[in-house]
């Protein structure tokens, strides 16, 4: 008989990492293999989580800070390019957002 995992409200770290050592180890390797995303929610999780601004702007600095200039097919351009597609930027934003990237498009 299979034991329930533990409740969101009372899991541990360790628990989390049992889990994705074992029962969950495809979706953990469908992660990795970008066959998955995680969606942050603004409607939810934006208000919700302190911090979430930064985490934000870091990810977007690890995009940009890695994209391969020149390169059309850069899946990190393509992921930026993504991202910044969902912000609402004026258009000074926008170039300047672009500018030094290698990215020459939002789309």
């Amino acid at each position: 008989m299979h034991a329930d995992p533990p409740a969101a409200a009372i899991i541990t770290v360790t628990e989390t990492l049992a889990l994705i050592d074992g029962p969950f180890a495809a979706v953990a390797k469908g992660v990795a293999e970008d066959r998955y995303v995680f969606w942050i929610r603004s409607g939810i999780s934006f208000g919700r989580v302190d911090g979430l601004h930064q985490v934000i702007a870091k990810v977007i600095e690890f995009l940009r800070a890695r994209v391969i200039k020149g390169d059309l097919t850069c899946r990190l351009a393509k992921s930026l390019n993504a991202i910044l597609g969902l912000a609402v930027l004026t258009p000074e934003e926008s170039a300047n957002s672009i500018a030094g990237t290698g990215i020459t498009s939002r789309h």
